[in-house]
């Protein structure tokens, strides 16, 4: 189970229980920084954004998911006629890896 977040595993001494913990938090978290993200995006308070962004980015970190972690730093540097385009681009990477949190934690069927 744990393979799924296989460096963050390790660092936790494959420990699936703290790795379950982990996925939870990253996920409760992440998800309403998206929220906030895509709010702010819609309202177009791009400094806004880009905390929300760097956010992510961090979260992503922290749980050793490089791509995703890179997928949140871009956003984070594109303003207003910009994001749209780059939301598009580097969406999938962060969606992926909320997947695959919420399928972790056991929210998903």
């Amino acid at each position: 189970m744990t393979i799924q977040f296989a460096e963050l595993s390790q660092r936790l001494g494959n420990d699936e229980e703290k790795v379950r913990k982990v996925a939870r938090e990253f996920y409760r978290s992440v998800t309403h920084d998206l929220w906030h993200l895509q709010s702010a995006a819609a309202s177009g308070r791009w400094a806004t954004v880009s905390a929300f962004a760097q956010r992510i980015h961090l979260s992503c970190l922290q749980i050793c998911e490089g791509r995703a972690a890179a997928a949140a730093a871009v956003l984070s540097r594109y303003p207003s006629e910009f994001f749209a385009g780059a939301h598009a681009n580097c969406r999938w990477d962060i969606a992926e890896l909320m997947d695959r949190a919420e399928t972790l934690d056991g929210r998903q069927a």
